[in-house]
C-alpha cells in the first residue's frame, strides 16, 4: 500500500507496513483522492447527498481492500477512482459557465469571415471570433427580433417576440413589471448566479441597478442579476447627471496623460463631441489627443475590465452566466489613435447602391494623420471590431488562467446591425440583411466544433438555449426555443422560420425547397430602401428576397406567388392579409 503509485503519504516513525496502520494510509489516501475530485455545488442537494455518499462508500471500500489480502487492492482503486472521477465530471458539466458576449451595432458581414462585398473585399481582421467558429458552431444567417437596441433587448431578457415583449421604442420604461425575465429563471431554478456588465440597454433612463425603483411608482423590479456592473453608452455618458453610473463616475475620477495630466472625463468628452478642426481634425489644443485618449478610458476596454472583476469575484462553488453588453461597434465610431493606426493602409470598401461613394470615408483619406484619434469612417467600425475581437479574446485567455474555460459556453452575437451607409442608409431600423442580420457563434464543453449552419435562426432563441443548458423551464408566455440539441447533437433546429419587425413594418425567413426566403410586409412604403423596391400597392409593400443569392436585397423576386403565399401565413395577424406582392412598373 505504501508504495503504491497512486498514494501519496508522508512517512514518518509512527508509519509501518501493516494492516494495523491501514487505516492511516487509508484516510490519507482518500483526502488526496478527495482533493482531486472537481469542484461541485456544495449546496446543491443532489451534488451534496452524492458527494457524501461517493466518500463513505469511498471509505469503507478502500479500508476493506486494503485489510483484505485476498482482494484486489489495484483493481478496486482503479475502479473506485474511474467511478469517482465519472460521478463527479456529471455534477460539474450538468452545470457549465455561461457568458454572452454582446456587440453593440454589429452586423453579420463584418466579422473577418465574410470577405467580399459588392463594392469590393473586406480585410477585417478578427482572429478569435475566427478560431472560436472552428471549435464551435457558426450561425451565417442569424436574425434578430428587432433592430433596435432597447426593444432587441427586451425580446432576449422576456424570451418574447417584438409584438410581445412590452418594449416598442427605445427611452420609453415600458418594461411590464410583472414581467419575468430568463436571467430570474436561471437564478431561481437552477441555482445560478447571473450577472450583466456594460451598456445593456434594458431601460435607458434608470441607472439604479440591479433593482429599478422609479419604474412606473413601483417599488422594485426584479430582473434576476445577482451581481451588475452597468455603465451608459458611448456619448450617453457625457449627458448624464448625479448621480452617475459607473463609467462616468471612473471618468469623474480619472486623470491621463503623459507630460500634461487632464481630467479624463473632459478629455472624453472632447473626443466624443467630434472633431472640431477641418476635415475631420481635431484643433492643436484639443484634449482629444493620443497621449490621453488611450484604452485607460475607453468604453470597451472599460466593459472588458468589469466583466473580468464580475469573474474574479464570483463563487467558486457556484456556476454563473454573464451577459458582457460593450457599447461598440455603435456609433460614434471612435477609434484610439492606436485603434486608428492598426487599420491604417487598408482599403476599405464604399457603401453598395449608394450615389455617395464617399460616404464614411476614413480620416486618413482626408488628411488626418495616424498618430491622433479618429472619428468616422468604415475603418473605423472596422477598428473598432478589431479591438473587440482583441477584448473578447482577452476575456477567453483570463478564464484559461483560472482554469475556467474547460466548463464555460460562450456566445459572440450583435444585438442588431448597421447599414453603414448601403443604400445610403446609416443605422439600423430597417428591414434590409445588414440591419437585421447578425453574427452569432458558440463554443464551449459539448458544443460541435466546426460546424457552420447556413439557415435562418433567431437570436431570441439563445435565452431558450441558455436555460436550456442551466436545466431552468421557459414560462408558458415565453416563445423562445432552445438551440441546444443542434449544437450538441446535431438534431434540426426547432424553428421552421424566424420573424423580426419593429414601427411599421414585420417580416419572416423561411426555407422553401432549399433557399432562404424572406417577406417583408410594410404599412405604407418600407422608407428609407434599396433603389430597386418596387412601390407599395393598395397601402402595402409586401417584397420578397432570396437572403443568401441576393445578400444586399437588390432583386425582389416577383414570381414565386406559392412561396409568397406560405411565408404570408407566418407573419402576425393583420399583417399584409390580402396584399399583392410589389412589383416594378412596367
Amino acid at each position: 500500500l505504501y508504495h503504491h503509485p497512486l498514494v501519496h503519504l508522508y512517512p514518518s516513525k509512527h508509519c509501518h507496513y501493516k494492516q494495523s496502520t491501514a487505516s492511516f494510509h487509508i484516510l490519507t489516501y482518500r483526502t488526496n483522492m478527495l482533493k482531486s475530485i472537481p469542484t461541485v455545488d456544495y449546496k446543491s442537494s443532489t451534488a451534496g447527498r452524492r458527494r457524501r455518499w461517493l466518500a463513505m462508500v469511498s471509505s469503507v471500500a478502500l479500508v476493506l481492500v486494503a485489510t483484505s489480502p485476498s482482494l484486489d487492492f489495484e483493481g478496486a482503486v482503479s475502479r473506485l477512482l474511474a467511478d469517482a472521477a465519472t460521478n463527479t465530471t456529471e455534477i460539474a458539466s450538468s452545470k457549465p459557465n455561461m457568458l454572452l458576449l454582446v456587440l453593440d451595432q454589429w452586423r453579420y458581414d463584418w466579422d473577418g469571415m465574410t470577405p467580399d462585398t459588392p463594392t469590393g473585399p473586406l480585410p477585417l481582421k478578427m482572429p478569435f471570433l475566427e478560431s472560436a467558429a472552428k471549435k464551435g458552431v457558426r450561425f451565417t444567417q442569424a436574425y434578430v427580433p428587432a433592430p433596435l437596441c432597447g426593444p432587441v433587448r427586451a425580446c432576449l431578457a422576456s424570451g418574447k417576440e417584438y409584438d410581445e415583449c412590452g418594449v416598442l421604442v427605445n427611452h420609453v420604461d415600458d418594461w411590464p413589471v410583472a414581467q419575468d425575465t430568463f436571467y430570474k429563471l436561471m437564478r431561481d431554478q437552477s441555482d445560478y448566479d447571473v450577472f450583466s456588465c456594460g451598456k445593456d440597454d434594458l431601460f435607458k433612463d434608470d441607472k439604479n441597478f440591479p433593482f429599478y425603483s422609479n419604474l412606473g411608482g413601483h417599488a422594485s423590479v426584479d430582473l434576476g442579476f445577482t451581481n451588475a456592473m452597468r455603465s451608459a453608452g458611448k456619448h450617453r455618458v457625457t449627458k448624464e447627471h448625479a448621480p452617475y453610473e459607473r463609467f462616468r463616475t471612473f471618468l469623474e475620477q480619472s486623470e491621463v496623460g503623459n507630460e500634461t495630466k487632464a481630467s479624463a472625463y473632459d478629455v472624453y468628452k472632447q473626443c466624443f463631441d467630434g472633431p472640431t478642426g477641418p476635415d475631420g481634425a481635431w484643433s492643436t489644443d484639443s484634449l482629444c489627443s493620443a497621449d490621453k485618449f488611450t484604452s485607460e478610458i475607453y468604453p470597451d476596454d472599460f466593459v472588458q475590465r468589469e466583466a473580468v472583476s464580475l469573474i474574479a469575484n464570483s463563487k467558486k462553488d457556484k456556476p454563473w452566466f454573464m451577459q458582457v453588453n460593450f457599447p461598440g461597434p455603435h456609433a460614434p465610431m471612435m477609434s484610439t489613435a492606436e485603434m486608428a493606426a492598426s487599420v491604417s493602409g487598408r482599403t476599405w470598401p464604399s457603401p453598395h447602391d449608394s450615389a455617395y461613394k464617399h460616404m464614411l470615408q476614413c480620416p486618413q483619406v482626408k488628411g488626418v494623420n495616424d498618430d491622433v484619434p479618429h472619428m468616422g469612417g468604415r475603418c473605423n467600425y472596422a477598428a473598432e471590431l478589431e479591438n473587440l475581437d482583441k477584448l473578447m479574446h482577452n476575456i477567453f485567455k483570463y478564464l484559461t488562467t483560472v482554469k475556467l474555460i474547460d466548463n464555460t459556453i460562450i456566445c459572440m452575437v450583435g444585438d442588431h446591425g448597421e447599414m453603414l451607409g448601403d443604400h445610403e442608409i446609416m443605422g439600423k431600423k430597417v428591414p434590409w440583411q445588414a440591419s437585421i442580420s447578425v453574427p452569432l457563434v458558440c463554443f464551449g464543453p459539448g458544443i460541435k466544433e466546426g460546424v457552420v449552419y447556413k439557415d435562418p435562426v433567431t437570436t431570441l432563441d439563445l435565452a431558450g438555449t441558455f436555460m436550456d443548458f442551466a436545466g431552468a423551464k421557459p414560462n408558458d408566455d415565453m416563445t423562445t426555443k432552445s438551440l441546444k440539441p443542434f449544437m450538441t447533437e446535431g438534431t434540426t433546429p426547432p424553428r421552421e422560420f424566424v420573424s423580426s419587425g419593429l414601427f411599421k413594418w414585420r417580416l419572416v425567413v423561411q426555407v422553401v425547397d432549399d433557399v432562404s426566403y424572406k417577406l417583408i410586409c410594410c404599412k405604407g412604403d418600407c422608407g428609407q430602401s434599396p433603389t430597386t423596391v418596387p412601390p407599395p400597392i393598395g397601402g402595402w409593400q409586401l417584397l420578397l428576397y432570396d437572403t443568401q443569392a441576393d445578400r444586399f436585397d437588390m432583386s425582389p423576386i416577383e414570381d414565386k406567388p406559392d412561396v409568397v403565399e406560405k411565408l404570408r401565413q407566418n407573419l402576425p395577424d393583420g399583417w399584409c392579409t390580402d396584399a399583392k406582392i410589389s412589383v416594378k412598373a412596367t
